[in-house]
């Protein structure tokens, strides 16, 4: 999933390292974004489904690649956190 800030501003982190199959990069992404969780689920993430709401203003949601999206709810906007272990 590719996330456009349209100026919005972001930090992400990658990690290298070796595996057994040769190398493996796990990356973080973080954002906040002027939109409701809600609105982001929907129309960035809606095939990941609902998730799991760990209280009332966090969300988590997982798919393939060891990939977890965590929406976290402030006010009127959204922080995004995004990693993902890509072989």
């Amino acid at each position: 999933t590719t996330v456009e800030t349209d100026g919005t501003t972001a930090l992400a982190m990658a990690e290298f390292f070796p595996s057994s199959q040769g190398c493996k990069a796990t990356y973080s992404l973080t954002l906040n974004l002027d939109k409701p969780c809600e609105t982001v689920r929907a129309e960035r993430f809606a095939d990941l489904g609902e998730g799991a709401l760990l209280s009332d203003n966090i969300r988590v949601m997982t798919g393939a690649n060891a990939m977890r999206i965590s929406l976290i709810t402030s006010g009127e906007t959204c922080t995004l956190i995004k990693t993902e272990t890509l072989d």
